[in-house]
């Protein structure tokens, strides 16, 4: 425990007491609806710098609906896509960034329109060099 002038660090005394010596006075929930839709699609991106600007214009075109964004590296993509995987990779080996992304949303007729027309307008913007978007739920 470190002490100075202004007394105890009571950040750290909370942290090395691992939560014991607090108490819990406010908690904040924010509940948000269940999904309808689930759209799940996997871009290869042939340069680092690429990806945040993928990732502020899948948030910006999917409309609050994103969820998630991975960004895997090349290493890790065929690593897990060759054998003993038990399904062909679903883009080629060669990039150097593959980007996972995932949005949920509230509009089962529209959502899937809304994420094929974003990818497909970042593939023609030179963002995605290739792109896939799952067709089921596997």
């Amino acid at each position: 425990m470190i002490k100075n002038n202004a007394g105890y660090d009571l950040k750290q005394l909370f942290i090395g007491s691992e939560g014991s010596l607090g108490i819990v006075t406010r908690a904040v929930l924010r509940l948000r609806e269940k999904p309808r839709s689930q759209e799940t699609l996997l871009a290869a991106v042939d340069s680092f710098d690429k990806l945040p600007e993928l990732l502020k214009h899948m948030d910006a075109r999917l409309g609050g609906a994103l969820s998630a964004f991975e960004v895997l590296w090349s290493d890790f993509y065929r690593l897990v896509t060759t054998p003993p995987a038990k399904q062909n990779p679903p883009l080629p080996q060669h990039y150097p960034y593959y980007a996972l992304i995932e949005a949920m949303g509230g509009d089962a007729d529209n959502d899937g329109v809304r994420a094929q027309a974003a990818l497909t307008e970042a593939y023609e913007s030179g963002l995605v060099a290739d792109a896939v978007i799952a067709q089921n739920e596997a």
